[in-house]
């Protein structure tokens, strides 16, 4: 409602009221009342008319002369009254001085007075006050009677219509300016009454309007009367009960986003066209890479995932529903459940995004796992057996080639057992149930000394082992023993897979607070396989025809992750680089 409209409605509203009860007063009055006046005239002319009946009579018996009936009677011009006297025969004989001026046509005029001179002499009195329209107006006639009582002629009186039309309008313009009059200052009171009546009704309108833009501490004034006073109450009723609801809904919807915000699987929440996104959480922003314009970039994934919200939603089918999916590199698995429908509006669909890339991976890595275990434990098994095979079968004759068999099954046994060492401190290790403790050592004597004996190892595979470190190196703190057994598992590793005729560096540094010890080896591996190469048995060569068991470089992760240390590999130019940690003390 704009501002006073209600007020402007009201006074318009009185004030067309008030004029048309005045016009219709002054039009009922002008037509339905001149009626009564009609007859109100022909109440007091009948006596007159009467009287002037009498005289005639007393002129027609000879009993006064002409003089005096001309004066007294026929040139009495009162009221503006005519007079019209007929003789027994219905012959005009005498009439007043002004008669006939107001006529508009005579002739029909004087035949329509005859007619009625002609009714009085054969009925009586006549008395019309229906004609008022008409130029003669309103008609009286009296009968002139003699002695006998005889009818011997017939007097006419009447009154001009537009004497009396003039009378009548001049009382009904009396009339409606009073009405006007009565109407204006009706409208001056109506007009302080409606400001009262609206101020209430404007104030609770104000008072909706601040409800509607969220503000519930306005209140209506109660004490005024009535409904408005029962109004009152009921709005500001309505406005504590709606303040408390929404209170309530804005803290259950604040714990929901809350909830649905920091959950690391991701919620997104669409429409009935599974196209239009109506709410999404960052992590599901994260996950599918969302940026507000389509939910899943690739189009083939789009189209299985639009046609699964189509199944999902279309039928009577199961409420709930899966689909796995790859972007960017990362299995996600999307559970779609079909929404509550309300009653004219369509179901959508709500999407749990889950990334179970490290899920697949673990369970890929398990299955790795086993068949790795399974083809490290089976190969020195079947050796030890087709050599054991051989000499209890009695092939092996010379002593010479039982002592080889011997030794072969000797090697094959200690590998088993490096396996299964090396299995049983993995284990340990990562269970925790190993304890490491720390003391101060010089990093530098450890690291010149490693070198020294590993040296042995890479001429015999003719490789160079250099040390490179920058002395003199600053004391750590930390586990010497675990930290030369990484040393060892890293020297090893690198002189195995450096290329021939490469060499292997040993070098540290100072980094900020710790010591950074690198062991670089000429050669190169696939940036594919860097992420994986500290995972269990995990070998670049993919056929494991390689040397080792794959179980060095994850023991040597978890000591220095028990350590607080950290490790990384990279490829920098023609060599590969393994990197780790030293706290200084």
């Amino acid at each position: 409602m704009k501002r006073g409209g209600l007020f402007s409605k009201l006074m318009l509203y009185l004030v067309c009221a008030c004029l048309l009860t005045a016009s219709l007063s002054a039009v009922i009055y002008y037509f339905f009342g001149i009626r009564v006046f009609a007859l109100q005239i022909t109440t007091e002319m009948l006596p007159r008319a009467r009287s002037i009946a009498r005289l005639s009579a007393r002129y027609l018996g000879g009993k006064i002369g002409l003089d005096m009936f001309s004066d007294f009677i026929l040139n009495d011009q009162r009221n503006g009254s005519h007079v019209y006297i007929y003789d027994d025969q219905g012959n005009l004989f005498a009439y007043s001085r002004y008669s006939g001026e107001h006529f508009d046509n005579r002739e029909e005029t004087e035949n329509q007075l005859a007619a009625y001179a002609n009714r009085v002499l054969t009925g009586g009195e006549v008395v019309l006050e229906t004609n008022w329209r008409k130029v003669d107006g309103v008609l009286v006639g009296v009968p002139i009677e003699d002695n006998l009582e005889r009818v011997c002629g017939a007097v006419l009186v009447t009154k001009p219509a537009n004497q009396l039309r003039a009378s009548m309008m001049t009382m009904t313009l009396t009339l409606l300016m009073s009405s006007i009059a009565a109407a204006a200052c009706l409208t001056v009171f109506a007009y302080g009454g409606s400001r009262r009546f609206v101020k209430p009704i404007r104030q609770m309108t104000g008072i909706a309007n601040a409800m509607a833009a969220g503000d519930f501490s306005a209140r209506a004034d109660e004490s005024a009367g009535g409904e408005v006073g029962q109004l009152g109450k009921a709005l500001n009723f309505l406005s504590g009960e709606l303040s408390a609801t929404i209170g309530e809904l804005m803290l259950a919807r604040n714990r929901l986003t809350t909830i649905l915000t920091g959950l690391s699987e991701g919620v997104v929440a669409l429409d009935h066209s599974f196209r239009q996104v109506t709410f999404i959480n960052p992590a599901a922003q994260r996950l599918l890479g969302y940026e507000g314009k389509r939910l899943l970039p690739n189009d083939g994934e789009e189209e299985r995932f639009l046609a699964a919200c189509g199944t999902l939603c279309g039928g009577d089918g199961p409420a709930e529903t899966s689909l796995h999916c790859t972007l960017a590199g990362r299995q996600l698995l999307l559970t779609l459940t079909r929404s509550q429908a309300t009653v004219d509006a369509l179901p959508g669909v709500i999407v749990l995004v889950q990334d179970v890339t490290e899920a697949e991976r673990l369970e890929q890595t398990r299955r790795d796992y086993v068949a790795n275990v399974s083809h490290e434990l089976r190969t020195p098994i079947a050796s030890i057996r087709s050599l054991a095979e051989a000499l209890n079968d009695g092939l092996i004759r010379t002593d010479e080639d039982r002592s080889r068999y011997y030794g072969h099954i000797l090697r094959e046994s200690l590998r088993l057992s490096r396996l299964i060492d090396d299995l049983l401190e993995l284990s340990r290790l990562q269970s925790g149930a190993v304890a490491l403790t720390r003391q101060p050592f010089r990093l530098d004597t450890l690291l010149r000394e490693t070198a020294d004996h590993m040296r042995i190892n890479a001429e015999y595979s003719d490789i160079t082992l250099r040390y490179a470190a920058v002395e003199p190196l600053p004391e750590v703190c930390s586990n010497p023993d675990r930290i030369e057994q990484v040393l060892i598992a890293l020297l090893d590793n690198a002189i195995k897979y450096a290329s021939d005729g490469g060499t292997v560096t040993l070098g540290a540094a100072e980094a900020g607070d710790r010591i950074l010890v690198s062991v670089r080896n000429t050669g190169h591996i696939d940036e594919a396989d860097l992420p994986y190469l500290f995972d269990r048995f995990y070998k670049a060569d993919k056929s494991h025809a390689g040397q080792g068991t794959g179980l060095g470089l994850s023991i040597a992760r978890e000591i220095l992750l028990l350590l607080g240390e950290d490790i990384s590999v990279r490829n920098d130019g023609d060599e590969v680089v393994f990197s780790f940690t030293v706290s200084k003390n």
